[in-house]
């Protein structure tokens, strides 16, 4: 039974993918934390769709689109800062 859960992990492409997967909850769980502790635990969920409009923004204009996403994320952040 083990064998069939860790075959997948044989290639390399699924062992960066949890890799990433484990980066990515932490990252997440300490983000959200600090958000929740700050009182500000709406700030991920309008930051998270604003970045949206600036993936799509960047795709159109055939740029990086996750440099899109990183200036419509800080755009919106500061907007709400103010």
């Amino acid at each position: 039974m083990w064998e069939i859960l860790i075959e997948p992990l044989q290639f390399g492409f699924m062992q960066r993918s949890l890799a990433i997967a484990v980066l990515v909850g932490i990252i997440c769980a300490s983000v959200g934390t600090y958000l929740m502790v700050q009182r500000l635990a709406l700030l991920g969920d309008a930051i998270s769709h604003s970045v949206l409009p600036g993936l799509a923004l960047a795709f159109m204009m055939g740029t990086n689109i996750f440099v899109g996403a990183f200036i419509a994320g800080v755009i919106s952040t500061l907007a709400i800062a103010l």
